[in-house]
Formats: structure tokens, sequence, C-alpha cells
């Protein structure tokens, strides 16, 4: 009776594991194969494929490894493609953080290009305003950098000022 308990929990929580794996891995698909719309749906109903088809035939089959193993092998092929993808500010970024500062070095003096200086009236509300700033190292005194954390304690905005 316990064994049977055991045996229906590791199921219950592999097939929890399964459909998430699944369900990551085709918003991964959809979200970042550099595809038309059509090759990225298929990819992802395939990717969904292998996990749901993998549990049924593992219900039926009375097995977990072999049925399992095309999510398996297609989850270690998202992966290692999923570790080569360089990160970019080339996205469609809201209007109003489109524009990254940049800074110009010349030596001691940096000038920092683009600063946001916004006023938010709302959050679709606003007047925007940059500016340039010109600072010489050799009379900086002190310099804080400040994180504005969001979404738990991995996400943050990082400031100077």
């Amino acid at each position: 009776m316990l064994r049977k308990l055991f045996r229906l929990l590791g199921l219950v929580v592999i097939g929890l594991l399964v459909i998430g794996i699944s369900l990551w891995g085709a918003l991964a698909i959809w979200f970042t194969v550099p595809a038309p719309d059509g090759v990225r749906i298929a990819l992802a109903v395939v990717f969904i494929a292998f996990g749901l088809g993998g549990l049924l035939a593992a219900h039926y089959q009375e097995r977990v490894v072999l049925p399992l193993l095309p999510l398996v092998v297609s989850v270690v092929a998202l992966l290692a493609w999923w570790s080569t993808i360089e990160p970019s500010n080339d996205r469609a970024w809201p209007r109003d953080v489109a524009v990254l500062a940049s800074p110009e070095i010349n030596g001691d003096v940096v000038t920092l290009r683009n600063i946001r200086n916004f006023i938010y009236r709302s959050e679709d509300d606003y007047t925007a305003q940059r500016y340039d700033k010109t600072v010489d190292l050799r009379q900086l005194d002190t310099l804080d950098l400040i994180a504005v954390y969001w979404m738990g304690d991995a996400i943050a905005h990082t400031m100077l000022s």
C-alpha cells in the first residue's frame, strides 16, 4: 500500500516536471528562435508533444525512461542552444527606456550621454528629458552605487549617484 502511494506520488511529480519543462521549452522556442511565426509554432508544438506524448506513452506502457527520451534529448538540445544566446539590448523596448546612456572616456574626463531625467505623471504619461554630463574623475570625492531590487533578490536596476 505504502509502495503504491510513493509510486503514485513519484509519477505525479514526474508529470508536473514534464509539463513544466514542456511549457518552458515551448515558450523559450516561441520567444527566442529567430524564425517566422509558423516555424516557431511548429517547433513549440513538437516540443510540447514530446512532453505530453511521452507522459501518455509512459502511462500506457508503464515505463518512464524510454517514452520520455525524446523530451530529454530535446531539452538537452534546447539548453545547449540556449547557452549560446548572447545578451543584447537590440530589442523592441518601450519608448521611455529605448535609449541607453553611453560614456565617452577621454583620460580622466568622462562624458555621459543620454542620461534619463523623465517627468512621469503616470506609467504612460511622461515628458522625456535627457541630458549629457561631463565629469572629471580627479575631482570626484565619492560615488554611490544604488541597487533597486524588484522581483526578488536576483533582479535589480543599478544606478550611480
